[in-house]
């Protein structure tokens, strides 16, 4: 049993990451950062900073810096140590890594304090050569490992076999009152359908960062099959890095080449805190990955905002979306196949204006009981405290 639990100090959570950007896994740590304050925990969260550390600290959480992004052996070796400084000064009773390299870093730290390690398995679960899969493998070498969906849960177990570690399946969540289409008018969403000059079109969307595992190519060569009136398609995507500018500029040169100028939009990276907005202006969600996604956030995301969800008929998505017809969600279309993905979108086209209602309706309610946020922070801190044997 934990020292705290004994002087009645609160216990103390320290997660661990290379850096807090924006994305799934950093918008996960921030979670379950703010629900730990909330829960009267002492929260602290170690990473090499980024866009949303001023973020957790104001929800009540500390944030540590740290070179934990950082892939050299010997800046690896020093974070062991930094590691074990910070568990000694914070007396921290639970370490929690959710990234691999960090990961080697928080294990070696555990060990040598005696502090339980869980890691969360957030990335695809790879095969790969016998060192990959070793190196992936700090990820089952704790106490504890937690998988965002029975997908991924069963990757693990297959990929890595045996492992001493208890796994647990604590389905990823989606904040529910921030994914809500009540907060947007008729006026905002026009505006926002207006800058992507759609007026009188069904639009089409595929959000997410622009890279090849996410079937830009596959969505755009869908579009050119479709009869006319084809949907808009808007693609939306953060072009920050070289690489992602790069695949951008050979997505313009395949739409000028099917002569799709007119019917696709870049509209460029969306602030966080718009991306619902930008579900509600869309008609339909598409999100034609060819690898598969662990989870798959953007079609819970879409399904809260009841919007219709297209998406590969693979990994995390087989959880998310429900494709038989009487409680039909979304439809699943096999990976890489554009022809199947146009000719889900004209289905989803012809249906007619209430049946769609009626899908998004249904989507949105799904995703509340089995996706929500306040579950999954719930569940993760249930986990904490059996962790420590405290109610």
């Amino acid at each position: 049993m934990s020292n705290k639990l004994q002087n009645k100090t609160p216990p103390c959570v320290l997660q661990i990451l290379p850096r807090l950007g924006v994305g799934g896994v950093e918008r996960t740590t921030l979670d379950v950062s703010r629900a730990l304050a909330g829960a009267g925990w002492r929260s602290i969260v170690a990473s090499a900073g980024g866009a949303l550390q001023d973020a957790v600290t104001q929800n009540g959480s500390m944030h540590v810096t740290l070179p934990l992004h950082s892939k050299n052996p010997a800046t690896v070796l020093s974070n062991i140590a930094r590691l074990r400084r910070c568990i000694r000064e914070h007396r921290v009773d639970i370490l929690h890594a959710r990234s691999r390299m960090p990961a080697w870093s928080a294990l070696a730290a555990s060990r040598w304090c005696g502090v339980p390690l869980v890691t969360t398995y957030h990335s695809t679960v790879h095969t790969g050569p016998a060192w990959k899969r070793w190196y992936n493998s700090v990820m089952t070498r704790g106490d504890v490992v937690t998988a965002a969906s029975h997908y991924n849960g069963g990757r693990i177990r297959e990929v890595h076999g045996d492992f001493r570690a208890r796994l647990e399946v604590i389905v990823a969540g989606v904040d529910m009152d921030a994914f809500d289409p009540v907060h947007y008018t008729s006026k905002q969403l026009s505006q926002l359908r207006e800058s992507w000059h759609a007026r009188g079109r069904t639009v089409a969307m595929l959000p997410g960062r622009l890279d090849k595992n996410k079937g830009h190519e596959v969505f755009i060569e869908a579009l050119a099959q479709m009869k006319s009136p084809r949907p808009l398609g808007v693609i939306v995507g953060d072009t920050a890095k070289a690489s992602g500018r790069v695949y951008l500029e050979s997505l313009h040169q395949r739409v000028v080449a099917l002569g799709l100028e007119s019917d696709v939009v870049f509209a460029g990276a969306i602030n966080a805190d718009d991306i619902p907005l930008a579900y509600a202006a869309a008609d339909v969600v598409v999100a034609p990955s060819v690898f598969a996604e662990p989870f798959g956030r953007i079609a819970v995301e879409a399904q809260a905002m009841q919007r219709i969800v297209i998406a590969s008929d693979i990994g995390g998505f087989r959880e998310t979306i429900r494709t038989d017809p009487s409680a039909r969600t979304g439809w699943l279309v096999e990976v890489g196949n554009a022809e199947a993905l146009a000719r889900a979108l004209e289905e989803v086209a012809a249906l007619e204006a209430s049946k769609r209602k009626e899908i998004g309706q249904r989507a949105r309610t799904r995703a509340v009981a089995k996706f929500s946020l306040e579950q999954m922070c719930n569940k993760t801190l249930e986990l904490y405290r059996q962790i420590l044997n405290t109610p």
